[in-house]
């Protein structure tokens, strides 16, 4: 599971307290590859710039690999192929503090559900 605080400082914010897919523990001195959308990627949202305190001007050097289509089009390549999908839950992350999150969670489930 983890856990972002943002009422910690800069690069104190996540804490991850769960095992790899592959059994072995998260650690904060290992270098892992991530997947992310290009508008993340770009510093959009500012996750990285503020959240993981990157400078912005690197973020192209940490780029590995890119693909000239949107993620959104491997996802929904995905589910034409799947013609049936299962959305399901995951529960092992929280935002903190959590009475920000909760309006803003309904909020956006109304938005999702045109409620």
């Amino acid at each position: 599971a983890y856990t972002v605080d943002v009422t910690k400082p800069l690069c104190q914010r996540i804490t991850i307290d769960k095992k790899m897919k592959n059994g072995k523990s998260f650690d904060y001195k290992e270098k892992y590859i991530v997947a992310i959308n290009s508008y993340r990627g770009n510093g959009g949202g500012k996750h990285l710039t503020e959240g993981a305190g990157i400078k912005h001007e690197d973020l192209s050097s940490r780029i590995i690999t890119s693909t000239p289509v949107d993620l959104r089009y491997y996802m929904m390549q995905w589910m034409k192929k799947k013609q049936t999908i299962k959305p399901e839950t995951f529960t092992d992350w929280k935002l903190i503090p959590e009475d920000w999150t909760k309006p803003a969670g309904e909020k956006d489930y109304k938005r999702l559900f045109n409620l």
